[in-house]
C-alpha cells in the first residue's frame, strides 16, 4: 500500500476525544503476521520523506503493539515500535531521529541502552 494511502487510512481511524486523548479504531486480523525490520524501515523512510505523517506513524506503532496478531523475532522491532508509540517519553519523531531509527533497524549501529527507572524490575 502506498504511504499516502496508509496515512489517510490511519488518519480516518483516529478520533480526538480531547486535547490529550485519542480514540483509535482498530480491526484486528484473524491470523498472525510477522513484522521484519525492513518493514519498519519502509515506514521510517515514508515518514522522513513526508509521505506519511509522524502522527500516523505513532498510531501505527501503537496498533501493532496493542494487537495480539503482530509478532517479531528481532528485538530491535519491539524497541523501535515502543519508541514510535510514545515519542514524548522516548525519541521524538524528528527527521534526525528517523535517520537513527533506520540505522538501528538496518543494524548499522547498535540500539542505545536505556536506563531503567529504579522502581522498574530487571527483565
Amino acid at each position: 500500500m502506498p504511504a499516502e494511502r496508509l496515512d489517510a487510512e490511519v488518519s480516518s481511524s483516529i478520533r480526538e476525544v480531547d486535547a490529550v486523548t485519542h480514540q483509535v479504531e482498530i480491526e484486528d486480523m484473524s491470523d498472525d503476521f510477522c513484522i521484519e525490520p525492513s518493514m519498519l524501515i519502509r515506514l521510517c523512510d515514508a515518514t522522513a520523506s513526508g509521505q506519511m505523517s509522524r502522527d500516523a506513524l505513532r498510531h501505527i506503532a501503537f496498533a501493532i503493539i496493542a494487537s495480539d496478531r503482530f509478532k517479531w523475532t528481532a528485538a530491535i522491532v519491539g524497541e523501535v515500535l515502543h519508541d514510535w508509540a510514545a515519542p514524548e517519553i522516548n525519541y521524538a519523531l524528528s527527521a534526525e531521529n528517523m535517520t537513527k531509527f533506520r540505522r538501528w533497524l538496518r543494524g548499522d549501529e547498535p540500539y542505545p541502552l536505556k536506563q531503567r527507572h529504579r522502581s522498574q524490575p530487571a527483565r
